[in-house]
């Protein structure tokens, strides 16, 4: 039972992950777009900033990604260690503060191009 709750646990942060992954994909995008009109140098300097922010979270969630694959292998293998167990739930607090922290990062991303400069 245990094992089938830290499967379970790992698969939602997996999901979670992935959502995660489209949604610094199409804010990306979105800054992509902001930046082909012609704005000033400050409004670039700051997109550098989002840009810089959304490929850092591009490699966390690449991180995660691949601990979740190991973790639910193990955990179908039957070979996850009490220290595997215990990095299920830091993988839920993981995920849980990195999605806090995007949805921080996408409400100022927002603002920022709400306030963009009419061209």
């Amino acid at each position: 039972m245990e094992k089938t709750k830290h499967i379970e646990a790992v698969r939602k942060a997996q999901i979670e992950l992935e959502e995660l992954g489209n949604r610094n994909i199409r804010l990306k995008e979105e800054l992509s777009e902001a930046v082909r009109r012609e704005v000033n140098a400050a409004f670039v300097e700051k997109a550098e900033r989002f840009q810089q922010s959304f490929l850092e979270k591009d490699q966390i969630i690449a991180l995660l990604r691949h601990d979740a694959r190991i973790l639910i292998e193990k955990l179908k293998l039957d070979i996850a260690t009490d220290a595997d167990l215990v990095q299920c739930t830091r993988l839920k607090a993981d995920v849980r503060r990195l999605a806090s922290n995007a949805s921080e990062n996408t409400l100022s991303f927002q603002s920022f191009l709400a306030n963009e400069p009419a061209n």
